[in-house]
């Protein structure tokens, strides 16, 4: 099997911006495992994330040219470093290879989202002293080996919460983590691919 040369990014290709027309396009999000479900037809937590602060910075992949079988492969090797770090516009790329730098695992589970029930959506944390309404946006992130790689992040008052400690993260990412069990879709959606006027130079 050689590497689907469509995920890996073009030196032609540009990041993609936001537009409208993202809100009708899916994500596919990856398990460790199949049994990923719960007795009430919902997302495990810890299948959503294995700890809580590992939703700082959510990777998902956009389906389109991505395919679901994509998200079997798996990065691996001395060189897995370079393939998932990120692209940037007008690089060029290697190309992964089979048993060295990827593998096919179909251990894995998948479920998807709806990017339209994420992106730019407001959430309201509360406790004890005060509230807090972080946005979820949808951002795409490529790496050298996956172009259609997102990542959902978390801001407040327009600062990436990244940039907290893991303390100051948790009782974001604990309502975060309900809010995305809320919203994952179990059964495969009908997607689309996205128009190439958004990421072609």
């Amino acid at each position: 099997m050689s590497y689907p040369k469509r995920l890996l990014p073009d030196k032609y290709f540009k990041r993609i911006s936001w537009h409208n027309d993202l809100n009708n396009q899916y994500l596919i999000r990856r398990t460790d495992n199949t049994d990923f479900i719960d007795i009430d037809g919902r997302i495990k937590s810890t299948s959503l994330a294995s700890r809580t602060d590992h939703l700082r910075d959510f990777s998902t992949n956009m389906l389109g040219v991505f395919q679901v079988d994509d998200i079997y492969i798996e990065i691996i090797g001395p060189r897995k470093d370079y393939f998932t770090s990120n692209w940037e516009e007008r690089e060029s790329v290697l190309i992964p290879i089979i048993n060295q730098d990827f593998h096919v695992n179909r251990l894995k589970g998948y479920y998807f989202f709806n990017i339209g029930d994420l992106n730019d959506v407001e959430l309201s944390v509360y406790d004890d002293v005060t509230a807090v309404q972080p946005h979820c946006f949808v951002l795409h992130t490529p790496t050298k080996c996956n172009f259609w790689h997102f990542s959902l992040r978390w801001f407040f008052k327009g600062e990436d919460i990244l940039t907290w400690t893991p303390s100051e993260r948790r009782r974001i990412l604990s309502s975060a983590k309900s809010f995305l069990i809320e919203k994952a879709i179990i059964q495969e959606p009908i997607f689309q691919e996205l128009n190439t006027i958004h990421y072609f130079n």
